[in-house]
């Protein structure tokens, strides 16, 4: 592999390692790896998309109530104070959802977030409704997404909780919200 030169302007805010590589410095003694730069370009570059499509996110919930399911609670609405973690890598960051019950009983989701604090991301998904018991809704399911894998998730919500458990090939966390 070749030598890699960045531009002058660049090179102002990178410093050379001894080992001929190069790592990225914010000034406040964080340093970002060559490997870890390039990954986090590609992170923004793939949720790009994401963040130009998410600005009516929360400006569209349900004007009408949906038919009505044996359901003993309905937990539609917008949920404005959350958190996610990945359990394996120890990733973090805010989180927002709005949950619209379709006619099936289930719900769909959209999720929206951080990742890295700055970069937002949104996760759109159908909650699959298994049980409804003494005020909590339970529900599991999965989806594939593109060059992720499948996404297993499973999970319960009351009036005012929320917990959305998820598993990847290569990751495991959790979603929880409150209202």
């Amino acid at each position: 592999m070749g030598d890699f030169r960045p531009k002058k302007q660049v090179r102002e805010f990178l410093r050379v390692t001894d080992f001929g590589g190069w790592t990225m410095s914010d000034g406040n003694g964080v340093a970002l790896s060559r490997r870890g730069f390039f990954r986090m370009a590609a992170g923004a570059a793939l949720a790009s998309p994401l963040v130009f499509g998410a600005s009516n996110l929360l400006a569209d919930t349900a004007s009408e109530p949906a038919e009505t399911s044996n359901c003993c609670i309905d937990v539609s609405g917008r949920w404005t104070c959350g958190t996610w973690r990945s359990f394996c890598t120890g990733h973090n960051g805010k989180l927002k959802g709005v949950l619209v019950r379709n006619c099936n009983g289930d719900y769909d989701c959209r999720f929206s977030g951080t990742f890295f604090k700055i970069v937002p991301f949104l996760y759109r998904v159908t909650l699959n409704v298994v049980e409804c018991r003494d005020g909590v809704v339970y529900f599991r399911g999965s989806k594939r997404l593109p060059m992720l894998g499948t996404f297993c998730y499973h999970g319960h919500a009351t009036c005012c909780s929320f917990q959305f458990n998820y598993t990847t090939k290569k990751d495991r966390g959790v979603f929880q919200m409150s209202r």
